[in-house]
């Protein structure tokens, strides 16, 4: 049996195929009739053919599909052929819907690893269309990249799919590469996805070092200058304006140990166990004075500045809240006693966190600090000294057993998600971007790729020191309190560089009405440990517009939104490009393309009116819809209609609506919607753009009671602009 098979046809299209017909007898061949059977399959038989001798005849077959799912049928041949009078052809074809793909993000940054160490990044291929999206190819270029993606894999209407890819390099470098993805969806078929990463070598080198006369417990850089709490009972303060040798300009003996340090305003606020707050004038490192303190009932190891807040770890006395915006007089306010020892605290918005010894991490409401209370918890099997905070996650230092994640995103139940013991305690910790840097005793300074923090790698990176206690980052450095060995500066620099993601590489605004604008949103994020400088951005046309002022910055994990306006005045395709000017080292111009073209929308030319029918009505003719709207531009229109299914509502060929009621329907004012689509086709993205219009009908059942003494709303009609 002869075949025609259509193939995979979206659904509500309509696929015609031909059919040739040739007579390769002696004389004339009549063909007296053609049907077709099967659902969705048509021909159109307009009367007896007659086919001269090797003379062709040419007609179509039609499949249509209106549901998803393979349909077969037949097309008979009747003729005067004497050996096949009757013909039989076998049609086929496949009715689907449409998938439409989405990868999140289109970036993927491999900021800063070593040799010998793999990082994992996660990708989201999403489908947001109506059909099932499929793979037709997938490819990796760049060298060291590498991806889990599998052919096979299908993935559903409204779901998603996670896809691990690796960055592995053998030797040091920045490497870039693509990972490309074909898929059935008809206006997207490739996405392409960049890759980017870089290899180092130790990447930490020791810049200078000041041995201080007792034990380096903390330390805090701001301007030129380094504030350490040294254990021997002084607040040293040390000039680092010459990093590769400082020089101890200053020094303040407070009233007991000094073991925590924060600075604001010319004020060292100085955390000193049992002789709990002191805080000392250092506004002029030639006159130190201490001007206020406060004695906690426990002992005061580190502390925590917001607004006119100190946020003390006081030890046995938990989280004790100090108002200090009179120096001279501080007062407590408020208190949590929490069940270990309070250690660390990092204070972010209305949240303390608190490193509570063996009380594991403890997180306090601090919306109102003269009544602060525990939100939620978790325990850890060793004592809790240190606690870092980056978006959901806490970073945590657990003494004895190493380094710890929490994943913080519900602040009643925290969650570990991950723990590492380590050789030496892990005394301090930092999180900062896609690092974790922490010190980590006799073994020194050391770091963490926490780009997935719930599957954090620790890098054979670092710097040996004797006796790492506290640490502070600040730029290109670590500052790190080293014990007996006083002060340690590290040039960092290899890992704080700024990394640049945007929301995407093009903007398209797809059809603008002439005379309105457009907007859309660009979202440029740091991902990476440095500020990222913006300092420029430009666009070339004066159809497309951004608002940009002066250079800012993006600090590390934060983003800024810009706003892109589009504003046709003809009915053509504007292209452009966006060009960011930044210090990401590795892009210093990247380009964003725009595009987008200006239309008019179909006019309402003959609105439709309301309707009331009694019930059981026969099929009802409602307008010609080529009366109704109108393209003033000579584009085509196609209608389509969104309805309740009960009203049977139908277009014809020739663009005629009808309606025909299933029995026994009752309804009150139902509102039927008739779209019209102007489509025009982008030359070079082949891309099918529908600009809308919308004309509304009510539908009254005049066979309902409560209609008999309510008149009908007047009809009423609107444009909706959207893209389909």
């Amino acid at each position: 049996m002869d075949t025609l098979d259509f193939g995979r046809e979206l659904l509500n299209n309509r696929e015609e195929m031909l059919l040739r017909i040739k007579n390769n007898g002696a004389s004339d061949l009549t063909i007296s009739d053609i049907t077709v059977a099967g659902t969705y399959l048509e021909f159109e038989f307009d009367g007896e053919i007659v086919i001269e001798p090797d003379n062709t005849y040419d007609t179509h077959v039609t499949f249509a599909p209106e549901e998803v799912g393979r349909r077969t049928g037949t097309l008979t041949i009747v003729s005067d052929d004497p050996d096949k009078a009757v013909l039989i052809i076998c049609l086929m074809g496949i009715g689907y819907l449409n998938p439409v793909i989405s990868v999140t993000p289109d970036t993927l940054s491999f900021n800063a690893t070593l040799l010998d160490h793999r990082i994992e990044r996660m990708l989201t291929i999403s489908n947001r269309g109506e059909g099932v999206l499929y793979f037709t190819d997938v490819s990796m270029q760049g060298n060291y990249f590498s991806a889990d993606l599998d052919y096979s894999w299908r993935i559903n209407p409204d779901d998603n799919a996670e896809v691990t890819v690796i960055f592995d390099p053998e030797r040091t470098g920045d490497f870039e590469g693509t990972l490309r993805i074909d898929s059935n969806d008809p206006e997207n078929e490739t996405v392409a996805i960049v890759l980017m990463g870089s290899c180092r070598e130790n990447g930490v080198e020791l810049v200078g070092t000041l041995d201080t006369p007792g034990f380096a417990y903390d330390v805090i850089q701001e301007g030129d200058f380094a504030y350490i709490a040294d254990d021997d009972g002084y607040l040293r303060i040390i000039n680092v304006s010459d990093l590769e040798n400082p020089d101890e300009i200053a020094f303040f003996e407070t009233e007991a140990n000094a073991r925590g340090i924060a600075v604001a305003d010319g004020f060292a606020y100085v955390a000193t166990l049992d002789a709990g707050l002191r805080i000392i004038d250092i506004s002029e490192p030639d006159e130190i004075e201490e001007i206020g303190f406060y004695d906690t009932p426990g002992s005061a190891i580190k502390l925590a500045l917001q607004d006119d807040m100190a946020y003390i770890a006081d030890g046995n006395s938990g989280l004790r809240i100090i108002d200090v915006s009179n120096p001279d007089e501080p007062e407590e306010v408020g208190f949590v006693d929490t069940p270990g020892t309070a250690f660390d605290v990092n204070v972010i918005n209305d949240i303390a966190y608190i490193a509570d010894g063996t009380g594991g991490l403890r997180i306090i409401d601090i919306s109102n600090v003269e009544h602060p209370y525990q939100v939620g918890y978790c325990d850890t099997p060793e004592s809790v000294v240190g606690v870092s905070i980056q978006r959901d996650y806490a970073y945590v230092a657990n003494a004895d057993d190493g380094f710890c994640v929490f994943n913080i995103s519900d602040s009643e139940n925290p969650v570990r998600v991950f723990d590492q013991a380590l050789d030496s305690p892990v005394l301090d910790v930092i999180a900062s971007g896609e690092f974790a840097f922490i010190t980590n005793d006799m073994d020194g300074f050391r770091l963490f790729n926490i780009t997935d923090p719930e599957n954090s790698i620790l890098l054979d990176a670092g710097y040996r020191t004797e006796d790492a206690q506290g640490l502070f980052i600040s730029g290109d450095y670590a500052y790190v309190a080293d014990g007996e060995n006083g002060l340690e500066i590290l040039d960092i620099s290899d890992f704080t560089d700024p990394v640049m993601v945007l929301s995407g590489k093009t903007l398209d605004f797809d059809e603008v009405e002439i005379g309105e604008s457009g907007e859309l949103t660009l979202t440029i994020s740091n991902t990476g440990n440095y500020g990222l400088i913006v300092v420029d951005i430009s666009i070339t046309s004066d159809f497309y517009s951004v608002v940009f002022d002066d250079e800012f910055i993006i600090d590390p994990d934060d983003s800024v939104d810009m706003t892109v306006i589009f504003e046709p005045d003809e009915m053509i395709y504007y292209e452009d490009v966006l060009i960011i000017t930044s210090n990401y080292p590795k892009h210093e111009e990247i380009t964003i393309d725009l595009i987008g073209a200006g239309n008019y929308n179909p006019e309402i030319e003959n609105p439709l009116p309301d309707i009331e029918i009694d019930e059981d009505h026969d099929q009802l003719e409602i307008a010609d819809l080529d009366t109704v709207f109108a393209d003033l531009h000579d584009n085509d229109i196609t209608f389509s209609i969104e309805a309740a299914e009960e009203l049977n509502l139908l277009i014809d060929e020739d663009n005629l609506l009808t309606m025909h009621p299933v029995p026994d329907f009752f309804c009150e004012n139902l509102e039927v919607f008739v779209i019209a689509n102007n489509t025009r086709r982008r030359d070079n993205t082949n891309r099918i753009i529908r600009r809308i219009s919308t004309s509304t009908l009510q539908y009254y059942d005049t066979t309902t009671p409560q209609h008999y003494n309510t008149p009908p709303r007047p009809y009423h009609n609107r444009s909706i602009s959207g893209y389909n």
